[in-house]
């Protein structure tokens, strides 16, 4: 488990950076890679504040799902509020090396700027990602 806070005065410096010029020109890059449908499955992996999570509940729609994890209560809090509209999207606090969900739940499981935060991503491989995305996802 990770050791940093991202919480308080860090969580709002981080969501301040969020939303520069230069991450959301790097969030369409990532989207657009992504190349998420509507009805897909989509786990991501150390949401922060929610910003790709919500634009991936855009992507997938309705009869898609977003789940959403970070270690940090208040980026939680902020994906929670920033996603309120979507029903299909849920955001919650949890470990990335242990997500709370089962084998082959999800189309497409994704981090950014999560993974240097992993002591040990061998684990992570086997843990997550690994067990989570569906064959060919």
């Amino acid at each position: 488990m990770n050791t940093l806070s991202f919480a308080g005065d860090m969580a709002r410096l981080q969501q301040v950076i969020a939303e520069s010029h230069d991450l959301v020109v790097r969030r369409g890059v990532v989207l657009e890679t992504l190349n998420l449908r509507p009805g897909e499955r989509v786990l991501e992996l150390g949401c922060g504040g929610g910003y790709y999570t919500l634009e991936a509940a855009r992507f997938v729609g309705p009869r898609g799902r977003v789940s959403a994890i970070d270690i940090s209560r208040d980026q939680i809090a902020a994906a929670n509020a920033r996603c309120a509209e979507f029903a299909w999207v849920e955001c919650r606090e949890a470990d990335i090396a242990a997500p709370p969900y089962g084998n082959a739940e999800y189309d497409v499981v994704f981090a950014v700027q999560a993974l240097e935060y992993v002591t040990d991503l061998d684990v992570l491989c086997a843990t997550s990602t690994a067990c989570c995305a569906r064959a060919g996802g």
